[in-house]
Formats: C-alpha cells, sequence, structure tokens
C-alpha cells in the first residue's frame, strides 16, 4: 500500500486515521512505528510530500544504533530548511536551558526522566538511508534530535555515545496483506462531506461547498448524514455537487490518484 491510499480513508476530530482502522491494513512494521509514521503523521502533508508514492509493504523496519556524529548529519529528504531550523532551535533550547527546558515542553515524566537516568530519547526516531552516502534521513523525531544535539554541545550526554533510531530499507519482495487497505477502505472511508471540508478555502466548486458546509457549521446538526443528502439538505441540490460526488465515488473506491 503507497502511503498516499491514507488519504482515503475517514479520519479523526484530530485529522488523523483511527488507530483502528490503520491496524487493519496489515502494515509490515513494529508497533511503534505504526503509531509515530501512520497513526500520527501518515496524512501529514510534509511526511506525504516525502513518502506518499512509496509503498509501505515493500518496506523494512531494523532498530539501529548510531554515534552522534552520524545523527549530527542527518538529513531531511526535502523540505531540509524548515528541518534544519527545527532542530537548531530545539538544539539551542537544550544547549541553553539543558533537561530542565525538555521538561517544559514536555510533561511526560517517563520522557524527562529517561533523558536525565539513560542520557538519550525515550521513544526511537525514525529515519532511512539512502543512497551510498550512509547519511540519515529523518522522518519523524526531529525535537528528539535537535534535543540530544542540544545536551550534547553542553556536555550532558557523552559526545561518542550511541543511540537506537528505527531505520526503514525499501525491499523487493511485497509482504502479506499489501491488498488489505481495499476491503478496510469499503467501511472506512472519508465521507462525502468531509472530503468536501477538506478542501474549504480553495477557489473550486468543490473549495466552494466545503466552506459552505464549515459556515453552517454541519457538523453540529445531531440528525445530519455525511452523504449527498446530507450535503443536499444543507448547501442545497445542484449539477456540480453531484458532479462532486461521482468524483468523490471514484475516490473513495480507489479508482484515481490518491492525492
Amino acid at each position: 500500500m503507497k502511503l498516499c491510499e491514507l488519504l482515503r480513508f475517514k479520519r479523526t476530530s484530530a485529522g488523523v486515521v483511527p488507530a483502528v482502522v490503520i491496524a487493519r491494513l496489515r502494515l509490515p512494521a513494529p508497533p511503534d512505528v505504526v503509531e509515530q509514521l501512520f497513526v500520527d503523521f501518515g496524512v501529514a502533508d510534509h511526511i506525504q510530500a516525502q513518502f506518499g508514492q512509496l509503498d509501505f509493504h515493500r518496506v523494512a523496519w531494523e532498530l539501529r544504533s548510531f554515534a552522534v556524529d552520524d545523527l549530527a548529519r542527518a538529513r531531511l529528504y526535502r523540505c531540509s530548511r524548515d528541518f534544519e531550523e527545527l532542530v537548531e532551535d530545539r538544539r539551542r533550547e537544550a544547549r541553553d536551558g539543558g533537561i530542565d527546558a525538555i521538561a517544559q515542553r514536555y510533561r511526560d515524566p517517563k520522557v524527562v526522566t529517561t533523558w536525565r537516568e539513560k542520557k538519550t530519547w525515550a521513544r526511537n526516531p525514525l529515519a532511512h538511508v539512502l543512497g551510498d552516502d550512509d547519511v540519515l534521513h529523518w522522518i519523524e523525531g526531529q525535537n528528539r534530535l535537535g534535543y540530544l544535539l542540544g545536551l550534547v554541545d553542553r556536555g550532558d550526554i557523552d559526545a561518542k555515545s550511541q543511540h537506537t533510531v528505527w531505520c526503514m530499507s525499501q525491499t523487493h519482495e511485497l509482504a502479506v496483506g499489501a491488498e488489505a487497505w481495499r476491503e478496510v477502505l469499503r467501511s472506512e472511508h472519508m465521507p462525502f462531506t468531509d472530503w468536501l471540508v477538506l478542501a474549504q478555502g480553495d477557489d473550486s466548486p468543490r473549495g466552494r461547498y466545503g466552506s459552505a458546509l464549515v459556515a453552517a457549521e454541519f457538523h453540529d446538526r445531531r440528525s445530519f448524514s455525511e452523504d449527498l443528502d446530507g450535503a443536499i439538505s444543507i448547501v442545497g441540490d445542484s449539477p456540480d455537487l453531484r458532479q462532486l460526488h461521482e468524483e468523490w465515488l471514484r475516490f473513495v473506491r480507489a479508482e484515481g490518484p490518491a492525492a
């Protein structure tokens, strides 16, 4: 399954595909990777821009240990400027304020305790190695990387220490369950009205209908239906709306591109 196919699925009020739905997709990845990548950020723009066309049933994950010098050379595939700025901001925070600065941002005692006692992150970040340069390309965990480098700068963590990262590599073998998502999509696809709302603000028929639904606060109506009839009850019937419904049907049936 290509990551972009996640865009076809329904989402929670937080804008993510529900974890129970992700679990049914039979993704060949450790639970920690599934949660960090597919649940937390699977439909996020920056992740889709990087990995939307990657088939994650042709991917393997391995927990590997890296020296601080290797981690300091990490880059983000595309979007590198934003990545470098975020890492540098967090590095500066940790260099100036130490672990207390991390505690200001993260209220989870486990996160702070792990930094203090184990001198590393509480949760392994995600990365992959591209080509022969052996440079890590970061996927998730920019804050953690910045904090680690900042704590090394101030001497709180040994510059020669090793830290573990979930590393992704592409394989030629197709994992079991590669087509499971199609069956799950039948019952867990994105509702028509949500699909319209995602385009709100766009200068297009879809965007205009989406904006109209938001303006009408349609989600607050208890009896509201999320299908074509529900949309018609709010914004009225029209050939444009029915044409959009046909487009949506192709989208949720995976009869065209997901993005």
